[in-house]
């Protein structure tokens, strides 16, 4: 059910591009997008409630992967990407207190 929901999001999210992506699953919200060199400010209203899933590709996906170590990451069968038929993106995701973690220490 939640790879389910997980991949609906990702179809209205329209993750054509590479960055870091939470959703609050609580109420189906975007919280935050995050790409590498932006200030972490868009994550700054988090108040600890939030029952996070954080996903990521590219850029962002290294970034994190480097800078982070002993997560416990999942991937997304591979979403067609409509601009990029010849290509099919590999999504990471985190959630919990892993994607909390991202996203307080970017």
């Amino acid at each position: 059910m939640k790879a389910l929901l997980i991949a609906a999001l990702f179809a209205v999210a329209g993750l054509a591009h590479a960055e870091l992506t939470c959703y609050n699953l609580n109420d189906n919200t975007n919280i935050a997008t995050w790409t590498v060199g932006q200030p972490r400010d868009a994550f700054d209203n988090l108040d600890g409630d939030e029952n996070l899933t954080c996903f990521a590709q590219g850029k962002e996906l290294a970034y994190i992967q480097q800078h982070f170590s002993g997560l416990r990451m999942r991937t997304l069968p591979s979403v067609r990407d409509v601009q990029y038929p010849q290509r099919s993106p590999t999504y990471v995701y985190w959630d919990g207190d892993d994607a909390l973690f991202i996203v307080e220490n970017l």
